[in-house]
C-alpha cells in the first residue's frame, strides 16, 4: 500500500521554505521582496534573511505599541483583536529568533509583536526586520544598566510582561505573552489556546506549572481585565521587595486568590465559579493545561536533563520551555531535543551574552551561515570571520562600507573623512584601501574600505576564496584577506602611509 503524506494544517509554512535559492535571488536583487509577494511570504518566519529594514514589510519603521498592535492584530475565532507579545533584548537575540521561527512556521502565528525598552535593542530589533515596539514608557522604574541588566533590572524586565499584557487586554485585545526561550511545536498556537479557554469557559490559559511555563493567554473579559489591572498595579512595590511578577502571585496569595483562580478540568473550573457566585464574587479563571512531559513525569525540570528526549508529535506538547537551564545554555537543550533551527555552532548564545556585544553577530547573518568549525573558535579568532559576511551583505546596499576594529583609536578627530580618502589616493579606480598595522609586521589592517564594482565584487567578498582559507584554518580573516589581494593582481589596492594629512 502506498504511503500517504499528511496535510499540514493552514497557517504552517512549507518545510522547504525559506529556500537558499530564493535567498540568493534576494542577495542579487534586494528589492525583490518589495515586488514579489510570494518571495516575501517565503521568509515570513525568518524576516532577518531579508535586506535590513526592507520596505516590503508594512510595519517597518512603526515602533509605537498601540499603532503596531493595531497594525498587527488579527481576528481569531469570535475575537476581533488578538496579538502575541514577546520581550526582546540583544542578550536573547539568537534564542528569540529560534522562538519566532517556530512560532510562525509551525504555530501559524502572524500577529506577534516584539517589545524593546532600550534604544540599542530597538535598533538591533529593527535590523532583524522584526515588528519592534518601543515600550520604554512602560518601565515602572529606571533601569540601572540596560545593556547589562542588574538583578534589579531583571525584576523590572520580568514585570514588563505583566504591564504590557495588561495594557493590551484593557484595549480589548486577546493577548498571548510568550517568553523568548520557547519553541513551538507543529500545532496551531492561537487555536490551541482558544480551545483551552473554551473547554472550561475560562478567562485565559497557562501551562500547568503556572506562569513560569513559558507562555500564557489572557482574554479581554471583565474578570481578566480586573485581574490584570490589579496585578500590574503591584509592579513597583514588588520590585522594591525583590519579587518578580510571577512569584508575586504566590507571595501575595490572599490578595490574588480573590481575583484569579487556576483550574485543571471542566468540573474543577465549574466548581470555582459556583463557589464564587455563592458569595457574589467574580474571579478570573485560568485553565491550567498540562505540559507534555507531565504525562510521563512530575519532574518540572525533566526536559533540562541530558538523555531525556521528548516526542513533539505528542498532542499534549504545545511548546517546549527549559525552565531550569540558564539562558546561555538554552540552545544546548533545544539542540538535544532537535528543536534548534538557527544555523550556528554551540556556544553562540553564551558568547553574545558574556561579551555583551553591540549586536549579537548572528543578527547580521543569514540563517544559513555557519561559523568556522570549533578548532578555529578555540583559537579565539574564529568569530571575526563574520566580517566577511557582513561586508558581503552590505556592499549590495551601500556605495561604500568602512570596517573598523573595535580597538581603533581615532586621534585626529579634526580631519574629515574625505580628506583621508584624498590623502590615501583613493580614486574611483580603487576598489580597496587597506591601512596596515606597522606594529604587527603588516599582517593586520586597522581599517578596510570597500567600494562595490560589478566586475570585482566577487573577487573580494566571494565565498569560494574565503572558504578555501577556512579549510586551511587561518585564524585571522585579515590574513586571508591580504593573501587574496596579493594573489589577485587585477585588484587595484591603495596602501597609504600612516602619516595623517595636515589638519
Amino acid at each position: 500500500m502506498a504511503k500517504r503524506r499528511g496535510n499540514l494544517w493552514p497557517g504552517t509554512i512549507p518545510m522547504e521554505h525559506p529556500s537558499r535559492v530564493t535567498f540568493e535571488r534576494i542577495q542579487a536583487d534586494p528589492t525583490l521582496p518589495e515586488r514579489d509577494a510570494s518571495v516575501l511570504a517565503e521568509f515570513e518566519a525568518a524576516p532577518w534573511l531579508l535586506p535590513p529594514r526592507t520596505k516590503a514589510l508594512n510595519y517597518t519603521g512603526v515602533h509605537q505599541l498601540d499603532t503596531l498592535a493595531e497594525l498587527r492584530s488579527m481576528p481569531m475565532g469570535n475575537l476581533t483583536r488578538t496579538v502575541v507579545v514577546m520581550l526582546y533584548s540583544r542578550s536573547v537575540s539568537i534564542v528569540a529568533q529560534n522562538t519566532i521561527y517556530s512560532m510562525v512556521k509551525f504555530g501559524g502565528v502572524r500577529n506577534y509583536i516584539v517589545a524593546t525598552w532600550d534604544p540599542d535593542d530597538l535598533q538591533a530589533c529593527a535590523d532583524l526586520n522584526l515588528p519592534c515596539a518601543d515600550v520604554t514608557s512602560f518601565l515602572p522604574t529606571r533601569l540601572e544598566e540596560a545593556a547589562n541588566p542588574t538583578a534589579h533590572d531583571q525584576l523590572v524586565i520580568k514585570w514588563m510582561r505583566t504591564l504590557l499584557t495588561a495594557n493590551l487586554v484593557k484595549q480589548n485585545y486577546a493577548v498571548i505573552c510568550s517568553d523568548a526561550d520557547v519553541v513551538w511545536t507543529m500545532k496551531p498556537v492561537w487555536e490551541s489556546f482558544l480551545g483551552f479557554a473554551a473547554f472550561v469557559d475560562a478567562d485565559g490559559a497557562m501551562p500547568e506549572p503556572g506562569l513560569h511555563g513559558g507562555a500564557f493567554m489572557v482574554l479581554p473579559t471583565p474578570s481578566a481585565i480586573a485581574f490584570m489591572s490589579n496585578w500590574s498595579a503591584s509592579a513597583l512595590d514588588a520590585i522594591n521587595e525583590g519579587i518578580d511578577n510571577y512569584d508575586h502571585l504566590q507571595h501575595d496569595f490572599i490578595r490574588y486568590d480573590a481575583i484569579m483562580k487556576r483550574c485543571v478540568n471542566p468540573g474543577h473550573c465549574g466548581h470555582l465559579r459556583y463557589e464564587h457566585a455563592k458569595i457574589n464574587m467574580t474571579a478570573a479563571v485560568f485553565y491550567a493545561y498540562p505540559i507534555g512531559h507531565r504525562m510521563v513525569s512530575d519532574n518540572y525540570c525533566l526536559i533540562d536533563i541530558p538523555g531525556i528526549l521528548l516526542d513533539f508529535c505528542d498532542w499534549a506538547i504545545l511548546h517546549v520551555h527549559p525552565p531550569c537551564t540558564p539562558l546561555h545554555s538554552k540552545d544546548t537543550v533545544f539542540k538535544r531535543q532537535g528543536v534548534w533551527f538557527m544555523d550556528d555552532t554551540a556556544g553562540r548564545i553564551e558568547l553574545a551574552v558574556q561579551e555583551v556585544l553591540g549586536k549579537p553577530l548572528t543578527e547580521l547573518l543569514p540563517h544559513y551561515h555557519k561559523f568556522p568549525e570549533p578548532p578555529l573558535l578555540n583559537k579565539g579568532r574564529g568569530a571575526v570571520w563574520v566580517k566577511v559576511d557582513v561586508l558581503s551583505r552590505y556592499l549590495k546596499l551601500y556605495d561604500m562600507v568602512v570596517l573598523l576594529d573595535t580597538d581603533v583609536y581615532l586621534n585626529y578627530l579634526t580631519i574629515p573623512f574625505e580628506a583621508l580618502l584624498q590623502h590615501w589616493n583613493f580614486t574611483d579606480s580603487k576598489l580597496v584601501v587597506n591601512v596596515m598595522d606597522p606594529d604587527d609586521g603588516g599582517s593586520k589592517n586597522q581599517s578596510i574600505i570597500h567600494v562595490p564594482s560589478p566586475a570585482d565584487h566577487a573577487v573580494i567578498v566571494g565565498q569560494a576564496p574565503f572558504e578555501a582559507m577556512l579549510r586551511e584554518e587561518m585564524p585571522r580573516e585579515v590574513m586571508a584577506y591580504v593573501m587574496i589581494l596579493l594573489m589577485d593582481a587585477h585588484v587595484d589596492v591603495a596602501y597609504p602611509d600612516l602619516a595623517p594629512p595636515a589638519a
